[in-house]
């Protein structure tokens, strides 16, 4: 249960991440955010995590995140599930939002309903 439109913490390997829901109003460029930045790349033990995986937002409330950063959870998710990559990147795919603007295209996930279809499947 929960609302697509308001972020939600979700753990576990099995289930689509957000942004970080800390609520903070840390410089970008001050030690304390680059502490916790470094913290949570290390947690998730790879060097080239896309951004919004480790920062938290204004609001700490993004119920979205890129396409780009869905990706890069797919084979986590899909061996804490026993899915096939393929299954999760469909599911993933099912939950894409956004608009085109001529050369410009904004794709956005919304995490809450990628988890539910997760657990439904």
């Amino acid at each position: 249960m929960g609302s697509k439109l308001i972020g939600q913490q979700f753990e576990g390997e099995n289930y689509l991440h957000g942004r970080p829901t800390e609520v903070s109003q840390l410089s970008p460029v001050g030690s304390e955010q680059e502490k916790r930045i470094k913290e949570r790349v290390a947690q998730e033990k790879n060097s080239e995590v896309p951004i919004e995986l480790v920062t938290a937002s204004g609001s700490g409330l993004d119920p979205e995140i890129s396409l780009e950063a869905a990706e890069f959870q797919v084979e986590r998710i899909a061996a804490a599930r026993g899915m096939k990559n393929t299954q999760v990147r469909d599911i993933i795919n099912q939950n894409v939002v956004g608009f085109n603007l001529g050369p410009i295209t904004t794709k956005r996930v919304n995490v809450l309903g990628v988890n539910q279809m997760l657990d439904a499947s």
